[in-house]
Formats: structure tokens, C-alpha cells, sequence
């Protein structure tokens, strides 16, 4: 399973988000300074309730891209890049009581993201 966790680096003490396997414990490079990063654990964060959100997020993302968010939020999904990626895309989340609208932009990407995750589910389906 893959989550987001802390690393911060041993030059620079900046901390940076990284989308890892749960068992991982190499050091990461330091997307700052180039320095090693080694894991921390923040207690204020719940970093597993986000790892299966983000990676659908990641299978709807341009792969491919010349758009640099779209490169970095593939190569470093955090959150921050996220909301980059969600901005320069012009995608946002619906208020809560909103309802969405079929000439609207935003229902054609969730029914884009719908019919996606049925495919994926489709894929990854074991059959016993």
C-alpha cells in the first residue's frame, strides 16, 4: 500500500511529502538541496486516509504532459502539488449541496473520473 509520508532533510531541515510504499525505508533525495531526506512522523497528520484518494487522482492527470504542474504533481504527488495541478487545471471540488450541471466542465470530468474508476475497478477485479 502506498502512503504519503514527512522526510526531512538532513541539510536543508526542509520536510517534503513523498508518496511511498508503506515499508519503505530508503532515504530520499532532497528536492531543495539534493541532500538526503530521512522519514519523520508528525503526529497531527493522517497520511493513509489520503494515499488511495491521491491515486486515483493520479490515474486522471495528463501522463505525458509538456504542462510542468501536471510533470511535477506526477513525479511528487503531495498535496501542495496537487492543489497546483487542481488550480492550473481548473478543477475544483463542489460545495457541499452543489449540484453539477450537464453543460458544466466540471460534470464532464467527474463523469470522465467515474467511467475511469469503473474501468479500473473492472481491471484490478479478482475473480475467485
Amino acid at each position: 500500500m502506498k502512503i504519503i509520508h514527512d522526510y526531512q532533510c538532513e541539510v536543508c531541515q526542509e520536510v517534503t511529502e513523498f508518496y511511498v510504499d508503506s515499508k519503505d525505508q530508503s532515504k530520499k533525495v532532497c528536492p531543495i538541496c539534493n541532500g538526503y531526506c530521512t522519514k519523520v512522523f508528525l503526529p497531527q497528520k493522517r497520511d493513509t486516509v489520503d494515499a488511495p484518494w491521491i491515486s486515483t487522482v493520479l490515474e486522471v492527470v495528463e501522463k505525458g504532459s509538456d504542462k510542468p504542474h501536471c510533470n511535477e504533481f506526477l513525479k511528487h504527488p503531495t498535496r501542495a502539488n496537487y492543489n497546483t495541478w487542481k488550480n492550473k487545471e481548473g478543477v475544483r471540488h463542489l460545495e457541499q449541496g452543489e449540484r453539477k450541471s450537464k453543460n458544466d466542465n466540471t460534470f464532464k470530468k467527474a463523469q470522465m473520473k467515474k467511467e475511469l474508476h469503473r474501468r479500473y475497478r473492472e481491471r484490478e477485479a479478482v475473480s475467485i
